[in-house]
Formats: C-alpha cells, sequence, structure tokens
C-alpha cells in the first residue's frame, strides 16, 4: 500500500497534502476525496469524466488523439463503480484553474462534440472549491470498485461496470508508475494551438462529396484536399503508406 500511496502523492497531490483515512479508504472502508484547487485558485490534477460506459468508443479516440495528435503525456485511465470512465490528467507543477478548465473543454470541443454535455463531468468545475473521489475506492450504492486500468483493457468495462472484487494495491502502483504529469508548457502549447485556430476541429464537411469505390481513392481525396485539417491530411497519408498497393488487375492483396 505504500508503493500505491508514493504513486498517488507523486502524479495527484498536492506537495504535503494530506488526506485523512487515506489507509482505510484504499482498503474499503469509506472514499477519499481531493480537493483541486489551492486558495490561489491553482489546480495540478484534471479529471474528464464520461458518465456513460457506452461512450466507451469516445474514449477510447480521445486518448489516441492525447496521443496521436497532440502529442502529451497520457492521462491514467479509471473505471468507476457505477458505469464511468474517467481520465486523470496529472500536472507537473499546478497551472491556474481557468487554463485546467479551457483545457478540459478544449477536448470536448475538438473532439467530443457529438457526446451530449449532459454524458460528461469535468474537474475542475464552474465553482472554486471542486473536488473528486480518490481511485481506487469501494462504492457502498452500487457494491463495486473503482480502479485504474490498463487502457487496452477499457472494452472490457463496458457493460461491467467497475471492479468486483478490490483491485490488486501493488497493481494498481504498477499501473500509475508508467504515467509522466504533464507539464505546464505542453499545456499551454496545446491551448496556444487552440486559441489560434491550428488545433484539430472536426469540419461541417470533412472529406469531398463524393462517393468512392475504392478506398485508397478516398484516403488520396482527403490527403489532397486543402479544406480538411493538415493533421486528418497526415493521418490519411500515414494509411496509405501502410496500406499494400493494388495488385495487376485491380485486385488488392
Amino acid at each position: 500500500m505504500n508503493k500505491l500511496i508514493a504513486e498517488l502523492q507523486r502524479l495527484f497531490f498536492w506537495p504535503g497534502q494530506v488526506v485523512p483515512n487515506l489507509v482505510e479508504c484504499l482498503g474499503g472502508q469509506g472514499q477519499a476525496v481531493l480537493a483541486l484547487s489551492d486558495e490561489a485558485g491553482q489546480v495540478r490534477l484534471m479529471v474528464l469524466e464520461f458518465l456513460q460506459a457506452g461512450d466507451w468508443a469516445a474514449v477510447a479516440g480521445l486518448y489516441q488523439a492525447l496521443e496521436m495528435e497532440l502529442e502529451l503525456p497520457l492521462p491514467a485511465l479509471a473505471v468507476s463503480g457505477r458505469g464511468a470512465y474517467q481520465l486523470w490528467f496529472s500536472l507537473a507543477a499546478p497551472v491556474p484553474r481557468e487554463d485546467a478548465r479551457e483545457f478540459l473543454q478544449g477536448l470536448r470541443r475538438h473532439y467530443l462534440a457529438e457526446l451530449p454535455l449532459s454524458r460528461l463531468r469535468f474537474f475542475p468545475e464552474e465553482q472554486e472549491g471542486a473536488r473528486v473521489l480518490l481511485v481506487p475506492a469501494f462504492d457502498p450504492d452500487s457494491g463495486r470498485w473503482s480502479a485504474f486500468i490498463d487502457p487496452a483493457m477499457g472494452a472490457m468495462f463496458v457493460d461491467e461496470p467497475g471492479l468486483a472484487m478490490a483491485p490488486g494495491l501493488e497493481r494498481q502502483a504498477d499501473l500509475l508508475a508508467g504515467f509522466t504529469p504533464m507539464s505546464p508548457a505542453e499545456l499551454q502549447r496545446v491551448l496556444g494551438l487552440w486559441r489560434t485556430g491550428a488545433g484539430h476541429a472536426p469540419s461541417e464537411e470533412p472529406v469531398p462529396a463524393t462517393h468512392y469505390q475504392d478506398p485508397r481513392d478516398f484516403l488520396r481525396a482527403v490527403m489532397n484536399d486543402p479544406g480538411i485539417g493538415i493533421r486528418d491530411r497526415i493521418r490519411a497519408a500515414k494509411i496509405l503508406l501502410a496500406s499494400p498497393a493494388p495488385q495487376p488487375g485491380g485486385k488488392q492483396g
């Protein structure tokens, strides 16, 4: 348990922060609460929560975009005992609460626009005293556990919220040990992209209004269309390079 507490402190706690009854809560006796903002309005943890497990495809798509498009350190992924997914963004140093909220809202605007706002929650919230329940923890209402999970296992929890049994604390610590906090400079880089309109944003007409029988023709059209965002054009080019060339006679290999 000491190893898990050390990882939680490294990623999510304020220096010197004391969480009452932390050991008991990690053992299933109560739920620990983290205050996200300090008196100066600074935060070092952001949490984006998807309230419906059926939105796993959106979670996975955002997770990939964070790595491939925004080139950010990946957040820890957690499941709750009530059928929700949570992305825990650790910050290497505190940032203004307004910047944290702008970042989370930017993710929603650029990558989650199709999801109703009622299916998302953001921490920190509008109010200054926003708090979040620490993971792992036992949920007495559902009788299940929240836990950090390997992102590759996320689809397993679409139909089964949380864990039926307490997660192994050593395994939880090992999972968290693989995550790196986001630096304030990295956060500002992404905010700067969005503020100047250089970041990814879905368009109303993302591809030419033409029907294609050959997927490679479709990808070429995307790659060559100046009206499509550069990141999507680069992605289409990469897929083309990785796909097998057509065989003589028009057959694909």
